[in-house]
Parts: structure tokens; sequence; C-alpha cells
């Protein structure tokens, strides 16, 4: 399956996504921590959680002492090497800092104004454990070689084939609905009045094949942003076709997490490969997809057909619900493409533009790109037309006003 396979290297080899992320429980990656007050002689206690260990760092001299000795501090408590520490929250501390840029930056102005029981995140993994997951991964990835990759179904054939016309797909919904592991992220619940974006994560939020040294560097261009946007009008829900443990990583890492807590906006759920189900058809055979039934089912006063859309790299993933489905443009070669990809930003605009509709399986959302052109030219006509009444006989006359330019 190629959603287990995904790849995030470094300088000094590839590595898989899926070991960089490696699990807090077995103490990778972590989040929380707090600054401990001063102490005498003008030094610093600095307190660390990584994952479920805690620690306190001791500094005798933060004027001089550098952010450079503050993560090889961590490093001796954690393993964790220098490199592939993540501190979120302390000033100064960028992504690819040399030694002598850390060295720079002195350990007062890392911590400035941080109050004592003031959290901050360290994410991090012993190369130890990110070994011994690298070669269970690249067993995965040898046994997966012969699996055809990326299948999915022709452009138009979800309402042909009518899977979610069949009696016994209709009854997996209804049993699936009852096992499936959703994950209802502490804090959040749906919002009355708000439809339903459902979002898959491999090649439609990030590039989850290709090699890079930080994760941000596979993340989609303007993917927080696009979820800003979004949770204006929508309530965001998260389905992978992987495991949990990995979807909760992916989106920490990718950013998505750090902003749920600051507010900018709300991830309602997690949802993974267990919510899925299994279709047989006469063209493709066997086909895996997920039916949007089940997260129905779970939020039955908040959601249901007409007021639901989900982004997906794969039609596949629509059988059961081929009117709510709209394939993005898969995104791959992360490198090559991070300053041109913009698909998030048009589809963030077209979320905008369908907000108001009250069933948007009465859309054609395979045309999604035709319907945003044909509203632009009907707001740039009604521009102009607005512009010509306001100058007369558009001649500069009157109120001098003069139509503005196409947009």
């Amino acid at each position: 399956n190629r959603r287990t396979g995904g790849e995030f290297g470094c300088k000094c080899g590839a590595l898989p996504w899926e070991l960089f992320t490696a699990m807090a429980a077995s103490k990778e990656g972590g989040e929380g921590g707090s600054v401990g007050g001063a102490v005498a002689g003008g030094g610093m206690n600095v307190a660390v959680r990584w994952g479920r260990t805690s620690f306190s760092l001791s500094f005798a001299k933060p004027e001089e002492q550098t952010l450079y000795d503050l993560k090889s501090g961590i490093e001796r408590e954690t393993n964790v090497k220098r490199k592939r520490q993540k501190l979120v929250g302390v000033k100064g501390s960028k992504p690819n800092m040399s030694d002598e840029d850390e060295r720079a930056v002195t350990l007062a102005a890392c911590l400035k104004g941080l109050k004592p029981g003031k959290s901050i995140m360290m994410i991090g993994s012993v190369e130890e454990v990110l070994h011994q997951h690298r070669q269970e991964e690249d067993a995965k990835l040898r046994m997966a070689d012969a699996v055809v990759d990326d299948f999915d179904i022709g452009d138009g054939d979800g309402l042909a084939i009518k899977c979610h016309l069949k009696i016994e797909n209709i009854e997996k919904v209804r049993r699936r609905a009852e096992q499936a592991k959703i994950k209802v992220i502490e804090g959040n619940a749906p919002r009355e009045g708000k439809k339903l974006l459902v979002l898959d994560i491999d090649y439609t939020l990030f590039d989850h094949r290709s090699t890079a040294e930080r994760p941000e560097e596979l993340r989609r261009p303007f993917l927080l942003e696009f979820l800003a946007l979004a949770y204006r009008d929508y309530d965001i829900v998260i389905w992978s076709a992987t495991s949990m443990k990995w979807i909760e990583l992916k989106m920490k890492e990718l950013g998505v997490m750090e902003g749920d807590a600051q507010g900018r906006f709300k991830i309602l759920a997690f949802v993974d490969y267990t919510a899925m189900i299994s279709v047989t058809t006469e063209k493709y055979g066997t086909v895996d997809c997920k039916p949007l039934g089940v997260l129905w089912h779970k939020w039955e006063s908040f959601y249901n057909i007409k007021n639901t859309i989900m982004f997906d790299d794969l039609r596949r993933n629509f059988l059961m619900n081929p009117r709510n489905g709209l394939k993005i443009k898969p995104f791959k070669q992360a490198s090559q493409n991070m300053h041109s990809d913009r698909e998030l930003v048009k589809l963030g605009k077209y979320l905008r533009a369908i907000r108001h509709v009250k069933d948007l399986t009465k859309l054609d959302h395979a045309r999604w790109e035709s319907l945003m052109r044909k509203l632009k030219d009907k707001q740039d006509l009604s521009k102009r037309s607005s512009g010509e009444e306001a100058g007369g006989d558009g001649s500069g006359s009157g109120s001098g006003s003069q139509p503005p330019p196409p947009q």
C-alpha cells in the first residue's frame, strides 16, 4: 500500500517520513515543558518535558551561554541529536541553523519573555530508534513493491459504477460506523450551521514520497493559510488510509496541530483506515474507499450528504459518495513544485464561493476550475458595468470614474 511508504530524508541519507516522526510513547517527539526560574548567582533553570520524559537543565551564565548550549544539554539528556531537535516557542531557534548561528543566539535572548511555567516544545527522535524503524519500514516497502501503486478509477466512473446504491455496501457502512476509530480533538466540537470539509493527507496535504531535511519542505504550499480560510465556513476532518498514530504524528510535524493550538483554525477529528470499506466492482474488482456515511452517522445532527465535501487525490475514495468528492491534483516532487503549486489557494477560493450553496451534491466538483472561471468572468463584468454606470458614457465625464481594469 502506498500509504505506508513515505520517505523523509536528510543530508546523511534519505529517511522514511515515518522514521522521522517516531512515536512519543517510545520517547520520540513530544511537547510541553516549562521554563524554570532564576537561581542564585544570576543563573537559570530550564525545565523540559519531551514525550513522557521530564528533566531540568541548569545554566550558570544565561547571558553568555547560547542556543547551542541549550540544544547540547537536551542532547545529553535525551540522545536526540541537535540537528534533529525542533524547539517551538524558543526565540531565535530556526531550522537548519549552523553551529555558528546557534552560538550567536544567547540563552537569555532565547528565553526572553518566557515566564515560569510557560510551555516550550521539543520534538525529535533518537538515532537508534530511527534506525530500528527504518529497517521495519524498508521491509514494508520491499513487500509492497509488487502492489499496484496509486491505483485509481476513471473520471466519471464513480457515478456509473453505482457502488453507493448497492444494499450490501450500505450495510457495510452501517456496520463500519459502529467500529471505526474517530479521534475527536480535545476541546473541539461541531459548530452549528457549518459545512464539513474532509481532507486526505498523502499527496493532498504533503508529498509523502520525496526526501527533504525538514517536514515543512514536504508540506503543500499555503496549507496552513488554506485551513484558516476553510475553517471560517467548514468544520475540518482529516481522513487518511493510514493508522491513527501516523496521522497524529504527521499533523504535528507539518505544523497543523500547532496552528490548531494557536486558534488559527480547529481540526475536529482524525479518521484512520478502520473507517474505510471494501466494495466490489465489475470493472475494477475490489476497491477500498472512504464512506462519508461513517461521519454522518457520528454527527447526524450536523452533517449530511448536502453539506459535506471531501478532497482526495484518488477518485476511488469517493465511490460511496460520488457527488461529494473533489479530486485534488496530487502534490509530488515537492522540491520542484514548491514555488509553483497553488492548488490550495484556488481551492480555498472555491470553498468560499460555494459556502452558501444549500446542496453541494448539485455541483459538479470535477469542473470546479471551470466554475471558478465563470464566476470570475461574471464578477469582472459586474465591476465593468458598475464603472460604466458611474462614469456615464465611459468618457470620463460625469463623476470622473473609470471602469476598473479586469482582475
